[in-house]
């Protein structure tokens, strides 16, 4: 049977690795767009929103504190969360969106991590 520490960390790669693959469809879909409604505008940005505070949540509450990290480590942690929910508030609060500026970096996030994943280990 798996012990607790060992079930979270499981559930938490689960969710880590739906997390960068939201983040990559959301990027494509944002670059592939040629018109955003203000309804699909709302959407992104609330789906943005919610995935860069759940993932502050399980980082800070559920994983942070039974493990140390690297500096690296600690480095991607911010930018997963930073990334999305800065572009979510962002895409709430703005009238416009322009598609380099919010799908690009939606892309780049999860390569980076994979590099930067692959280097630490």
């Amino acid at each position: 049977m798996m012990r607790m520490a060992e079930w979270v960390f499981t559930s938490f790669a689960l969710i880590l690795a739906l997390s960068l693959l939201i983040y990559l469809v959301l990027g494509v879909i944002i670059l592939r767009t040629k018109v955003f409604s203000d309804k699909k505008r709302k959407g992104i940005g609330t789906t943005l929103l919610v995935m860069g505070l759940l993932n502050l949540f399980l980082f800070n509450i559920l994983i942070f504190r039974q493990y140390t990290y690297t500096l690296g480590e600690f480095i991607i942690i911010l930018l997963f969360f930073i990334i999305p929910f800065t572009e979510g508030f962002a895409m709430l609060s703005s009238k416009e969106v322009k598609k380099n500026l919010f799908g690009l970096p939606l892309i780049i996030l999860p390569v980076l991590w994979v590099i930067i994943a692959l280097l630490l280990h």
